[in-house]
Order: C-alpha cells, then sequence, then structure tokens
C-alpha cells in the first residue's frame, strides 16, 4: 500500500478508496459536487446542474469503523459503469 493512505481520525486505521454510486434505472454514477445553491427544474423534476462544473466526490472508508470522508478531487475521477 503506499505510504500517502490515509489514517482514520477516529480509529487511527487505514483507509481505503472508493465512492459513493447514484443509482438510476439500470445504471450507476459517480457521484458529482456542484458549485452554488440547487435549483428546481419545474417541467422534469429534479434540480438543475451543469455537467462542465461538476467535480466528482471521491471517499475513503475505514474498514475497521466504517468512518467515511469525501473529497471533490477532479484528478481522482472514476468511469461510470452498469449493473448487471
Amino acid at each position: 500500500m503506499p505510504a500517502d493512505v490515509p489514517r482514520c481520525p477516529k480509529c487511527n486505521h487505514r483507509m481505503e478508496l472508493g465512492y459513493v454510486a447514484d443509482v438510476v434505472r439500470y445504471s450507476a454514477l459517480q457521484s458529482s459536487w456542484t458549485p452554488g445553491k440547487p435549483e428546481r427544474r419545474l417541467f422534469l423534476g429534479g434540480i438543475k446542474w451543469h455537467r462542465r462544473e461538476r467535480i466528482p466526490i471521491v471517499s475513503y472508508r475505514c474498514a475497521n469503523c466504517g468512518f467515511l470522508e469525501s473529497y471533490a478531487l477532479p484528478l481522482l475521477t472514476m468511469k461510470p459503469y452498469r449493473i448487471p
């Protein structure tokens, strides 16, 4: 494991890199952070968002206590995948 792997602030065990998936119908996408306040879309429902302004969210999880720590880091993008 690389030396820069973060340690859990709760129990001091190593944390593993992952992401929180947004599941919609038959596919899953990586969650993302978008600047500003969310605005409702009246016609289709949900919220308005701008694809170019979003930053993927990655999370670190402690395998010992389950603590999650999330970051919006553009360099750690994970590709979406389909649920079988």
